[in-house]
C-alpha cells in the first residue's frame, strides 16, 4: 500500500484498519510507471502482513530476510519499531523472536522511503543519476525459523571472511580438486553447551554423492559461535566453465546429540582463477566477451520475478556472451543463479556512480556494502570479479580505494579474489584486474547524442550505424592491448587511438559493451538507447552481430546456441549493400531462390573510425560522428567471425535468403521478405525458454507484430495496439501501446492460479490476433 508523507508510525498499530490497502505479492513496486519514465515516483510507502506464529516456533529463533528494500526501511512488529536498514540493494535480516505473540496475529509493518539521500551509496539525486531508485519491496522476503544451534546468516553476523557457509577451492585439476568448506555455527541456547558435528556432502546433478566429510565433534558453548573447517577431495571433478557450467549441490547438516537440527543446501561450481597477462579459468586461457546490465523492466521498475531475471540471463547467453557486469549495484541472487547455471561470468559491484561523500555515514555504509556484497555472493561460481569501487568517480580518494581493496581481500582471502576499479585519476591504481574495458561502444560516438544510441524503431540505417560502432570498437579492442590505462582511458574520453602503444607485456582480459538492454535514467531526458535489445527485450541488428561471434561448435539444449546467420536488412529499399552476420565459413545470398553471391567473411584492413572523432565530442563541440565508411569490408580481422558484406546488390522486392556454410555444409539460414502494406497482427509471448509461473509476480513480454498479407513484419508501420487477457493474468502497459519498428509490446503478469490464458491484441485498422500461454504451477524450488 502506498501512502503520502503525512502518514506516521501509527499505521503500524495492530488495530489500524487495512481493508482499503492494496493486496500485493512480493516482489512489488509501489507504482506502475510509463515504460520511458525519467523521474519515477519517490516517497513513503508501507507494507503490512499478519503473521500467525506456529506454537512449534516456541524456543526457536524467528527471522525475516528481506531481499532488498528501496532504500531506507523501518520494520515494526506489533506496533514496536524492531529494526531499521539503509541501502536499497542488499539483503537485511530482522529478528522477530522476542516480540512474537503466540495468541494473536502478529502485524509486521514496513515503512520505505526511496527519496534521494546522500547518507549512503549511491548518494546522488535521481535527477543526476544514470539510473534511478525504483521503489518498494522489489525482491522477495523469506521467513526463517531455526533451533538454538544452527548455521548462521552470513549477512546478519559480523564475521570477516566467515559467517554462514564459505566455499573455496584449491589444487583444482581434472583428476582431483579440494573443496574447502567453512561453516559457521551459532548456539543461541545461552544456558547450555552443545556438542556438534557438521556433515557435508557434495552431490552431482544425478543425485549421487561424489564426496563427503564429517567434522570431529566440537563443543559449542551457550551463546557462543565457531567456524568448522573441512577440506573435501573430489576425484575427477567436472569443472565449472562458461562452456560447461557444471554445478554440484553442497549439502550441510548440523548434528546435535544424534539429531539433525539444521540443514543448508548450496549450489557450487568447482573452478579456479588465475590472472596474469590473460585470465585463466581452470588453467585455460579465456577472453572475456561481455556486456553490462541494468535490472530494470518497463512499468514495474526493479520488481522482477526470479524467472524474469533468468530470462534476461538467457538472452545474454544467446547473444554469444560469456560475461556480464552488473551496473552499477548488487543485483538479484536469482540472476546470479541463472548465470551459474547458464555459464556467464559476473563482475559484481557495490552501489555507486560518479560521486563519493567524505562523510562518516557515507564511507561507513560503503565499506559495509563491500563486506555484505561479498558475503552474499561469494559462493556463486559465476562471480569472478568484485568491483568495490564507485563507478566513474573522479577526484583524489586514494585512501578510500586502498581501504576498499583491503576490505575486499580480507573478506575473500587468497588468490581467488579479483578486484576491479575504474582507471580514473583517483590516486589509486592497485586493483587486481587490468586490461578489461568495462564499457565500450557508446559514449565515444557522440556522448549523450551518441550514434550508438538508436531506438529500435529508428530504421535500418540507424540499426546498421549502431551495429557498425560496436563492430568497429570490438575489432579494435580485440587486438592485444597493453593495459586498461590506455584503452579504457581513451574510450572514456571519447577518443580511440589509431595505433595501440607498444608494450612488452600486454595485458588483455577482455571487453564488456555498454549495454545489453535499453534503460531509463534520471539525468538525461531520453532513455539510453544503446542496448543490443530495447527495454522490451526485442533485438536490434547489433544483437545478431554479437550472436555471430559465438562458437558454432558449442550447442546447448537449454538456450539458442551454435550456428547462426542473420540478414541485417529489412529488404525494403534500393540499398546496394547487404550485411550478413554469421559464424559460418561462407554465406550464400539468394533472391527468390536464385543465387546472387557467395562470400567469405570480410577480410579488409583496419581503419580509423573518423579523423574528426575526438574528445571534443564530450565537450559539446561539433563532431563528425557519421561513422566514416560503415561496412567497408574491413575492421573485422580481429573478430572470431567477421561480417559478410555483399556489395553491388540490385534491389528487387521479394524473398532474400542467406545460407551459412561450414566445411561446405549448410548450417543455418535466414530469410528477409520485402514487407507489403499492413494487413493484420501476430501475437508472440516471449518466454525465453522459462515457463510463466503462477506466483502472482512472474511477468513476460507480449509482442504484437504488424504484418502484411504474407506474414512479414512491417517495420515502418504506425499504430496503437490494445492488449487484453481473458483470465488468470494481468496486462501491464499496452492500453494502448505504440508500435515501434513494426512491434508493440506490453507485460503479461501471471496470477496465482495455473492454467491457460489467452492474450488478445486489437487495432481498429488491423483487426485482432491472439496467442495462448500456459501458466505453470509453482514448484517447491520456487
Amino acid at each position: 500500500m502506498r501512502a503520502d508523507e503525512t502518514v506516521d508510525g501509527q499505521l503500524t498499530d495492530r488495530a489500524y484498519p487495512d481493508h482499503s490497502w492494496d493486496i500485493v505479492t512480493l516482489p512489488h513496486t509501489p507504482q506502475i510507471e510509463a515504460h520511458d519514465v525519467r523521474k519515477p515516483w519517490q516517497g513513503i510507502c508501507w507494507y503490512r502482513h499478519d503473521l500467525f506464529a506456529d506454537p512449534q516456533w516456541a524456543g526457536r529463533r524467528v527471522t525475516i530476510v528481506f531481499g532488498a528494500a528501496m532504500q531506507q526501511a523501518e520494520v515494526w512488529l506489533n506496533g514496536k519499531l524492531v529494526d531499521t536498514h539503509q541501502g536499497g540493494y542488499l539483503p537485511f535480516t530482522v529478528d522477530l523472536t522476542d516480540g512474537l505473540d503466540f495468541d494473536a496475529a502478529n502485524t509486521i509493518a514496513v515503512r520505505l522511503d526511496n527519496r534521494d539521500t546522500d547518507k549512503f551509496p549511491p548518494g546522488k539525486p535521481t535527477d543526476d543519476l544514470d539510473f534511478f531508485y525504483s521503489g518498494g519491496l522489489y525482491r522477495g522476503a523469506t521467513l526463517v525459523v531455526t533451533g538454538p544451534v544452527h548455521v548462521s546468516d552470513a549477512l546478519a553476523v559480523d564475521c570477516e571472511a566467515g559467517g554462514g557457509i564459505f566455499v573455496t577451492y584449491e589444487n583444482v585439476a581434472h583428476d582431483r580438486a579440494t573443496v574447502n568448506v567453512k561453516t559457521h555455527l551459532i548456539n543461541e541456547g545461552v544456558d547450555l553447551a552443545r556438542g556438534c558435528v557438521v556433515h557435508t556432502r557434495i552431490v552431482d546433478h544425478k543425485g549421487a554423492v561424489v564426496a563427503c566429510a564429517s567434522s570431529e565433534g566440537v563443543m559449542l558453548p551457550g551463546g557462543g559461535n565457531l567456524h568448522v573447517k573441512q577440506s573435501i577431495d573430489v576425484a575427477k571433478p567436472c569443472l565449472w566453465h562458461p562452456d560447461q557450467p557444471y554445478l554440484y549441490t553442497l549439502e550441510t547438516a548440523v548434528e546435535v546429540m544424534g539429531v539433525i537440527v539444521d540443514t543448508v543446501s548450496s549450489r557450487i561450481g568447482i573452478r579456479t582463477i588465475e590472472l596474469g597477462n590473460r585470465l585463466r579459468l581452470n588453467g585455460r586461457e579465456l577472453i572475456v566477451r561481455g556486456t553490462n546490465r541494468h535490472q530494470e523492466y518497463p512499468y514495474i521498475g526493479y520488481a522482477l520475478s526470479p524467472n524474469a531475471h533468468r530470462r534476461d540471463a538467457v538472452k545474454i547467453k544467446e547473444a554469444g556472451l560469456n560475461f556480464v557486469r552488473l551496473s552499477h549495484y548488487p543485483q538479484d541472487p536469482a540472476f546470479l543463479a541463472a548465470c551459474d547455471e547458464l555459464g556467464i561470468l559476473v563482475q559484481a559491484p557495490i552501489p555507486g556512480w560518479q560521486i563519493v561523500h567524505e562523510t562518516t555515514d557515507f564511507v561507513t555504509a560503503s565499506f559495509r556494502d563491500i563486506r555484505q556484497l561479498i558475503r552474499r555472493d561469494r559462493n556463486h561460481p559465476s562471480v569472478i570479479i568484485w568491483e568495490p569501487n564507485f563507478n566513474e568517480t573522479w577526484g583524489d580518494h586514494a585512501d578510500w580505494c586502498r581501504a576498499a581493496y583491503d576490505i575486499a581481500h580480507a573478506e575473500y582471502p587468497g588468490d581467488q579474489c579479483l578486484t576491479f576499479g575504474d582507471d580514473y585519476p583517483t590516486g589509486w591504481r592497485g586493483w587486481d584486474v587490468k586490461g578489461l574495458t568495462r564499457e565500450y561502444g557508446d559514449w565515444c560516438f557522440g556522448g549523450n547524442e551518441s550514434t550508438s544510441r538508436q531506438p529500435r524503431g529508428a530504421g535500418e540505417a540507424a540499426m546498421l550505424q549502431q551495429a557498425w560502432n560496436f563492430q568497429w570498437t570490438l575489432n579494435y579492442l580485440s587486438r592485444d592491448l597493453p593495459s586498461s590505462s590506455t584503452a579504457e582511458g581513451h574510450l572514456a574520453s571519447g577518443f580511440i587511438p589509431e595505433v595501440c602503444p607498444a608494450d612488452e607485456s600486454p595485458v588483455h582480459v577482455g571487453t564488456a559493451s555498454w549495454v545489453m538492454f535499453d534503460h531509463n535514467r534520471g539525468y538525461f531526458p531520453k532513455p539510453n538507447y544503446c542496448g543490443m535489445m530495447d527495454i522490451f527485450r526485442l533485438p536490434k541488428f547489433v544483437y545478431y552481430f554479437y550472436q555471430s561471434q559465438r562458437d558454432p561448435s558449442i550447442v546447448r539444449p537449454n538456450f539458442d546456441s551454435g550456428p547462426m546467420v542473420f540478414i541485417a536488412s529489412y529488404w525494403d529499399s534500393s540499398s546496394s549493400k547487404v550485411i550478413v552476420y554469421s559464424n559460418g565459413d561462407e554465406v550464400e545470398l539468394r533472391l527468390d531462390g536464385k543465387s546472387i553471391g557467395l562470400r567469405r567473411p570480410d577480410g579488409g584492413p583496419d581503419s580509423r573510425y573518423s579523423d574528426k572523432l575526438t574528445s571534443l565530442a564530450t565537450l559539446g563541440h561539433e563532431v563528425d560522428t557519421s561513422g566514416g565508411d560503415p561496412f567497408d569490408g574491413g575492421n573485422g580481422r580481429h573478430l572470431p567471425h567477421a561480417p559478410f558484406t555483399f556489395g553491388d546488390i540490385t534491389f528487387s522486392p521479394g524473398e532474400l535468403t542467406a545460407i551459412a556454410y561450414r566445411d561446405n555444409r549448410e548450417i543455418a539460414r535466414h530469410t528477409a521478405r520485402t514487407p507489403g502494406q499492413p494487413t493484420g497482427l501476430r501475437v508472440d509471448i516471449d518466454l525465453a525458454g522459462v515457463p510463466l509461473t503462477a506466483d502472482g509476480v512472474d511477468a513476460v513480454f507480449v509482442h504484437a507484430y504488424v504484418v502484411d498479407s504474407n506474414g512479414a513484419t512491417v517495420p515502418t508501420a504506425s499504430a496503437l495496439i490494445t492488449f487484453t487477457v481473458d483470465k488468470g493474468a494481468t496486462v501491464i502497459g499496452g492500453r494502448p501501446a505504440h508500435v515501434e519498428g513494426g512491434i508493440a509490446s506490453a507485460l503479461l503478469q501471471a496470477g496465482l492460479e495455473p492454467g491457460t490464458v489467452t492474450v488478445t491484441a486489437h487495432c481498429p485498422e488491423l483487426g485482432t490476433a491472439t496467442a495462448t500461454v500456459t501458466i505453470e504451477p509453482q514448484t517447491a524450488a520456487d
